[in-house]
């Protein structure tokens, strides 16, 4: 909760500290041209931040680092009610995979080989605000965001040799700076780099035994903060 207070008291300091700035005519016509509207569709990579959760099993180990990086892509949509601020909608999808095979000890103490993998697919949506800033020729626009909405955890988990598919959820928070470089009255290029911080609640998993759920949430990793580095597309109309 300090973090959210935080993050919006910065934010209001920034809104306002932009607003003290007086835009060029050549600035003010850019802005009115747009129409206030802007679609930011983006991709890149994304490296999870949290640490993996140590298991003992070296393979389930490098399985765990293998998550640690995907592709990411998502798109943001905002309207902006004066120069500098803009309230939106945000979404972006993360996805990760792995796979490897681990020896497990069986009933009668016997070590057999078992597989294991990941898919996973981590999506954010939810309420965005933004505030804006332009260059002296209007070709360059900065970028500072913060969006809070819900996170939906999917993760089709080949657990040892059975297959479920598992789920959880979370409240994410994310900040974002951007830097879009227009090449037209309408269209850029879109840099942005962005945080999202998360911890999923416990995992569910249809026809997974008691026992199998307990070793899934013990084993999955909770943690899906993440560092996301974009490129893509910012069309203003």
């Amino acid at each position: 909760m300090k973090i959210l207070s935080n993050t919006i008291l910065f934010l209001l300091i920034t809104n306002f500290t932009f607003a003290q700035y007086t835009p060029k005519k050549d600035e003010i016509k850019y802005l009115e041209d747009h129409k206030k509207l802007r679609l930011s569709l983006r991709g890149g990579m994304s490296f999870l931040t949290g640490s993996n959760t140590g298991e003992a099993n070296a393979n389930l180990s490098e399985a765990r680092e293998q998550m640690q990086s995907g592709l990411q892509y998502g798109a943001d949509l905002y309207y902006f009610t004066s120069e500098f601020t803009g309230w939106g909608i945000k979404f972006a999808s993360f996805q990760s995979s792995a796979t490897t095979t681990v020896s497990v000890l069986q009933n009668n103490s016997a070590s057999a080989t078992k597989d294991y993998a990941e898919n996973m697919v981590n999506l954010f949506y939810g309420p965005s605000f933004t505030t804006r800033i332009l260059s002296n020729n209007a070709k360059n626009i900065y970028t500072l965001g913060f969006a809070m909405g819900y996170v939906d955890y999917t993760n089709r988990v080949n657990f040892f040799g059975d297959d479920f598919v598992v789920k959880s959820n979370a409240f994410g928070l994310t900040w974002t700076a951007g830097w879009d470089l227009m090449f037209s009255q309408n269209l850029g290029i879109g840099l942005a780099l962005s945080y999202t911080m998360g911890t999923l609640s416990r995992f569910t998993a249809d026809g997974a035994s008691s026992t199998q759920l307990t070793s899934l949430n013990e084993t999955l990793s909770s943690d899906i903060s993440r560092f996301e580095v974009t490129l893509g597309l910012s069309i203003y109309k």
